[in-house]
């Protein structure tokens, strides 16, 4: 019988992403002119866990809350008057989702759910946030030839995902180490409007860890993305 150590790992913290689109005015005979900035935020609070079952089986959930402020504009309140209405709305969502790592050849597999929400109201209209399904495995390919050793591997990863709101879509990705010091990478996004293709590679020097990304964008061109990570 193995001994299992179950350890619960709580995580506390919150991420704050605002975009600010720039000041719209409208006229009105009545009221003058009115407006304000278009905003969409996205406040996430403190409320993440992960909790490793066995030494294979892990689960983990997080809750999040979401704002959005589209302006004003100016309504009928009655035959002779309006009213200047302000369009904002907010929701509480949650994700979680679980992952088995097994014993061969590196194989694992999970699946999660975000944005679980119940029915926000926006205006005139109820709706819920974009939930999406997504099930993935990665497996380690050097593991089926002569050249499978520590100092390299090869992880194919394959995720598939099935969103309320488009179509489904695909993403598959190929990532090389050496050493686990440098990494290459390519990906191919399957089913997106505007993305095929990515590339990236990554180097990690003691607890510092620096990546970088590469994704043609469509009309937006080449996109870059870099981060960097301290682990122990």
């Amino acid at each position: 019988m193995r001994n299992i150590n179950h350890k619960a790992r709580f995580h506390l913290g919150k991420a704050f992403l605002g975009i600010t689109v720039r000041d719209v005015v409208w006229r009105s005979t009545m009221l003058g002119d009115i407006g304000g900035k278009h905003a969409v935020i996205v406040i996430t609070s403190p409320g993440e866990v992960g909790r490793a079952l066995s030494e294979n089986f892990s689960v983990g959930a997080h809750v999040k809350k979401a704002y959005q402020n589209l302006g004003y504009n100016v309504v009928p309140a009655t035959d002779t008057s309006k009213i200047v209405q302000k369009n904002t709305a907010d929701a509480i969502a949650f994700d979680f989702g679980t992952i088995y790592e097994t014993d061969w050849h590196g194989f694992s597999f999970g699946m999660s759910v975000r944005n679980f929400s119940d029915e926000t109201q926006f205006s005139y209209d109820g709706f819920q946030l974009p939930l999406t399904f997504r099930i993935g495995g990665s497996l380690e390919l050097l593991g089926f030839t002569p050249l499978a050793d520590k100092s390299q591997s090869l992880v194919l990863a394959l995720e598939a995902l099935h969103p309320r709101s488009y179509p489904e879509r695909m993403n598959i990705g190929l990532e090389y180490s050496f050493m686990r010091i440098a990494n290459l990478r390519m990906g191919y996004l399957y089913n997106y409007d505007e993305r095929g293709l990515t590339y990236g590679g990554g180097v990690k020097i003691g607890p510092l860890s620096i990546d970088y990304a590469l994704t043609p964008f469509g009309i937006f061109d080449n996109v870059s993305r870099v981060s960097i990570g301290i682990a122990k």
